[in-house]
C-alpha cells in the first residue's frame, strides 16, 4: 500500500512538475508569509503571523508550533516581517530559505 501510495504522489507531482514537495511547501511559505507581512489592511491572515497558542493547546507530546516558528529559525529572532516589506531582499532571500 505504501508503494503503491508513493508512486501516485510521485505521479502527481510529476504532472504538477513538482520536483520536490518540502522545497514547494517551504517555497510556497516563503511566499505568502512576505505577501501577508506586507498587508496593511488589518486582514485575519495578518494577525495570525503573531499568534501564540496557549500553553497547554496540545499534547505534551506535540510542541506548540506556529506556522511562522521555521522563518523565525531562519531569522534568528530579527523581525523577519520587517525584511518581508522590502520586496527584493524578500525575493532574495528565498533560495537560501528554500534549500535549507
Amino acid at each position: 500500500q505504501i508503494k503503491g501510495s508513493t508512486r501516485i504522489a510521485e505521479s502527481g507531482m510529476k504532472k504538477a512538475n513538482i520536483s520536490d514537495w518540502v522545497v514547494e511547501h517551504r517555497r510556497k511559505l516563503w511566499r505568502f508569509a512576505g505577501h501577508t507581512a506586507r498587508r496593511t489592511d488589518g486582514r485575519w491572515n495578518h494577525e495570525l503571523l503573531l499568534w501564540t497558542p496557549p500553553r497547554g493547546f496540545r499534547y505534551n507530546w506535540r510542541p506548540e508550533l506556529r506556522w511562522a516558528d521555521p522563518l523565525d529559525r531562519f531569522w534568528k529572532g530579527s523581525d523577519w516581517t520587517l525584511a518581508a516589506k522590502d520586496r527584493t531582499k524578500w525575493a532574495a532571500m528565498e533560495e537560501v530559505f528554500v534549500r535549507r
